[in-house]
């Protein structure tokens, strides 16, 4: 129903796409008819009724053949990684392989945190992490100020304007 009345916004791509090959060649229709007259129009009309029908169809097969390539895929890999599941369990590879891989794993994870420990120490001994440090502060610094000057621009010109005036005053 919601097709029917909402056909170009709708939300499943399936009924979408043929719905709108249909309804989009009415115009175009009655655009050829305003112009050519009702000679050609009715010429056309097996074109204009057949044509769209066909490319709906044939957009529908396409959206159909497509989610079963998707379907007929997932299944051979899903079954590829269920036969290698079985040989690894009855050759009693897996169960090693499983093992010899975490505990690689715990190694290089290992090696490379004692790496970057080995490389923070140097960094904080040499000074330049304070350096680092200084030349960040001072440019957050720098951001702050222009910001406030931005931000109280305004102001400050209001401030010396009084500021001149109380002078003359004085």
């Amino acid at each position: 129903m919601s097709v029917a009345i909402d056909f170009m916004y709708c939300e499943k791509i399936q009924l979408n796409l043929p719905c709108s090959v249909v309804f989009r060649s009415v115009p175009w229709f009655l655009i050829v008819s305003i112009i050519y007259g009702k000679s050609v129009a009715s010429n056309l009309t097996p074109l204009w009724t057949i044509g769209p029908v066909v490319a709906g169809l044939l957009i529908k097969a396409f959206i159909k053949l497509s989610a079963q390539c998707r379907w007929w895929v997932a299944e051979i890999k899903l079954k590829q990684h269920v036969i290698n599941l079985i040989e690894g369990v009855k050759t009693g590879e897996l169960i090693q392989q499983s093992i010899q891989g975490s505990c690689s794993r715990y190694a290089q994870v290992k090696l490379l945190v004692s790496k970057k420990k080995l490389d923070l120490a140097y960094f904080i001994q040499s000074g330049d992490a304070i350096t680092a440090l200084q030349q960040n502060s001072n440019k957050k610094r720098q951001a702050f100020l222009e910001d406030f000057w931005d931000k109280y621009e305004d102001a400050r010109i209001l401030y010396l304007y009084l500021e001149r005036k109380l002078k003359n005053l004085i």
